[in-house]
């Protein structure tokens, strides 16, 4: 969970004036070169599409837990898998509508910071998060709501079951300080 969390954080300041569905949502669009087949390395509106390219090879980020890529390299998948909730994450700010860092952004954050662990998986940053939206925003609010069709959309349910997928160090990753 921790490499999704620091996207969100890139994405967040760099759409920062940007309503959600004026973003274009891909991370590190600005270190690609001409010569790169791709827009950036990576898409959270479209997780496995920011790149295709003969020496990069194709972006591997699945977008929805059938596709979890479970392994030992990567950390466990973590730069791989965080498209499964970053996708969940950009769809929740595209239903709320306005800047992503306002509402979406929010429950993500007081999320992370409260209420996920280290033992946290992807099942319970889904449940977190919308009871964190219900918390912040009203039972049954839009923004709620938005919560949990983002994190259906990506095959988990806020209400539990499945068997969760994913892991905390994702998360982290994604929250942790960048080297200045």
């Amino acid at each position: 969970m921790d490499h999704a969390t620091a996207t969100l954080i890139d994405l967040a300041e760099a759409a920062y004036d940007l309503d959600a569905r004026d973003a274009d949502w891909l991370v590190g669009s600005e270190l690609l070169t001409a010569n790169v087949r791709g827009n950036g390395i990576r898409s959270m509106k479209a997780p496995g599409t920011a790149y295709d390219d003969p020496v990069l090879g194709k972006d591997p980020q699945p977008a929805h837990m059938r596709d979890y890529v479970n392994t030992t390299q990567d950390n466990g998948g973590v730069h791989i898998n965080s498209g499964i909730p970053n996708h969940a994450f950009y769809l929740t700010a595209l239903e709320i509508g306005g800047f992503a860092w306002e509402k979406a952004g929010r429950i993500w954050y007081v999320t992370l910071r409260d209420k996920l662990r280290s033992t946290s998986q992807f099942l319970n940053a889904a449940q977190l998060t919308y009871q964190t939206a219900g918390e912040l925003y009203g039972v049954n609010s839009l923004e709620q709501q938005a919560v949990r069709k983002g994190w259906e959309a990506v095959g988990l349910s806020v209400e539990g079951g499945g068997d969760g997928g994913g892991c905390w160090e994702l998360v982290k990753a994604i929250m942790a300080p960048r080297p200045s």
